[in-house]
């Protein structure tokens, strides 16, 4: 009985680990898109004006 309940509550803190860690990974993202967004209008703009 006590193996199965600390065995839920090491899986319960594993998926809070890999929750957070893509909460934290998401700006990130974000940003890389955007940053990727940017330079692809910046490539369409230099394109369309040469």
């Amino acid at each position: 009985m006590t193996m199965s309940i600390g065995m839920l509550v090491h899986e319960a803190s594993v998926l809070i680990v890999i929750a957070i860690a893509m909460l934290l990974l998401r700006p990130t993202l974000k940003e890389d898109k955007d940053k990727a967004d940017v330079s692809t209008a910046d490539v369409a703009k230099e394109t369309l004006s040469s």
